[in-house]
């Protein structure tokens, strides 16, 4: 037979406060992983907006030296240079590393909304089948692969426009400025 006793209550207390709190966080563990995307798309964003500045505070040093040297043909303004250079030497992939973190974070619970109705709507149209009923092991990792695939989709439409739109030589740029 246990005992419980006053001391072992008071022994035992810091253990069911735990608990408590591991239950909340099991409630809410999904919206504590969304706010630390954000706070690391935070970071991304602050790394990227550093480097643009950064970018735009060498440009026209950049320029001055390569004018002095006759690196540049006579066409080329300071302008047009700052722009190509700017385009060119952009930190562009903190910039849409931290665009896809946000966009995972934001639209993680819509998306989650949707796919929960849409298999609830086939599950109810194909007959009630309690295998795939909503909350058992079929549905919830149906669930789980469906939000890994969009999250997967946000990041392959993001590389395709980071790749896509990357800027092929300094002086590619320069030759899009002059045309």
């Amino acid at each position: 037979m246990l005992y419980y006793t006053i001391e072992s209550a008071a022994l035992y207390a810091p253990y069911r406060a735990m608990d408590k709190f591991l239950e909340l966080f099991a409630e809410t563990s999904l919206i504590w992983g969304l706010v630390l995307l954000l706070l690391i798309a935070g970071l991304f964003f602050l790394r990227a907006f550093l480097g643009y500045k950064t970018v735009a505070q060498e440009a026209p040093a950049d320029y001055a030296y390569k004018v002095r040297e006759n690196m540049l043909r006579p066409a080329v303004s300071e302008a047009a240079y700052i722009r190509a250079y700017k385009r060119f030497h952009a930190p562009r992939a903190p910039l849409h590393v931290a665009l896809v973190l946000s966009a995972i974070a934001v639209l993680t619970l819509p998306a989650l909304g949707i796919f929960y109705w849409v298999t609830f709507t086939l599950w109810e149209l194909n007959g009630k089948d309690k295998v795939f009923a909503p909350g058992l092991i079929v549905h919830s990792l149906l669930m789980f692969f469906l939000i890994i695939f969009f999250w997967s989709a946000l990041a392959f439409f993001a590389a395709r426009h980071y790749h896509g739109k990357a800027p092929i030589s300094l002086q590619d740029e320069i030759d899009k400025e002059l045309n």
